[in-house]
């Protein structure tokens, strides 16, 4: 989302990845590609430390990248772009985390082996590499036009994209879990919910609507592809992919309601127009809370607003 204050971006960037979203087709591709990610996209900086924070500060973020035995192509290029480095160095600058935690991609075995997660055993995050080929599979079947062609540039941007998201996702559950955070909800909506507001207001990310618009295609085109009515799918601690995905559009409008070119898009990428007149105040909620949250870890003054708590950008 752009910070408040920031000039208005091009709705219209919006359109290829919301028609993405908006078509029924949930299958992945088979056809696999490596990742040709840029370095300097990687590199999205938060705002100068300030002091404030009231928890002792005795854990650093770290990432770290193991070779693998199948997939090195995609190892070598998450590697060469230092993926999440600068995020980390940026919120070790910010936060104040009581543990070290660690994240690592690694080859992950197994049937759930494509998956990103958090250990609270180990307190660690692990990013399988098996996990970012899936999404690079069902980013290109996503984003391929008629012909059978690929934007490159594009699938790889939405790759970055859609992972950036999920590793602030497992970050969400990392932090309730350290930080000792009492919420009564499901942990996954709130893990998805922590990752909104990361990209919202906590990380200065400008592209964090695309970022947003990307994560909801990974669940509506990707994840979703397991959706079914069935007691499995609906008893089990993640909500469906497609409700994911709209969820994201909704609040991704809600940290934006002032441009109704943007209602206009989510709308056409499957939320519902009944639902958008609530995003802005479930996203100030959202907002509301995770300040209150994580208002002894974060060092630095809130930014200017009527609520009258500190935020944590």
């Amino acid at each position: 989302m752009r910070r408040r204050g920031a000039p208005p971006r091009n709705t219209a960037s919006l359109g290829p990845t919301l028609l993405a979203l908006g078509m029924a087709a949930c299958a992945t591709t088979q056809t696999t590609t490596a990742i040709n990610e840029n370095p300097d996209s990687m590199r999205k900086a938060l705002p100068e430390r300030a002091e404030g924070s009231s928890v002792e500060d005795h854990g650093d973020f770290s990432v770290s990248y193991e070779p693998s035995e199948t997939l090195q192509d995609i190892a070598d290029a998450v590697k060469e772009a230092r993926f999440l480095s600068s995020f980390l160095a940026n919120l070790n600058a910010k936060f104040a985390l009581e543990k070290p935690l660690p994240t690592t991609f690694k080859d992950c075995e197994g049937p759930d082996a494509e998956n990103a997660f958090y250990s609270p055993a180990t307190q660690s995050i692990t990013i399988c590499y098996q996990f970012i080929n899936l999404i690079t599979k069902g980013m290109i079947k996503a984003y391929q036009s008629e012909d059978g062609g690929v934007d490159e540039a594009r699938v790889d941007s939405a790759i970055h994209n859609a992972m950036t998201f999920f590793f602030f996702h497992e970050l969400g559950h990392a932090i309730v879990d350290i930080a000792g955070i009492q919420i009564p909800a499901n942990a996954e909506d709130v893990a998805d919910r922590f990752a909104v507001f990361a990209l919202s207001d906590l990380v200065d990310n400008e592209d964090a609507d695309q970022t947003l618009a990307d994560a909801a295609v990974a669940f509506g085109r990707i994840v979703a592809k397991d959706d079914s009515l069935s007691d499995d799918s609906l008893g089990d601690e993640h909500p469906l992919g497609r409700q994911r995905a709209l969820n994201l559009l909704c609040w991704v409008y809600g940290a934006n309601s002032d441009d109704r070119d943007l209602g206009e898009a989510v709308v056409r990428g499957g939320l519902p127009r009944s639902r958008l007149a609530l995003c802005p105040g479930e996203y100030e909620t959202i907002r509301r809370a995770w300040n209150e949250q994580l208002d002894a870890h974060i060092d630095g003054d809130g930014p200017e607003g009527d609520s009258g708590q500190q935020s944590a950008r």
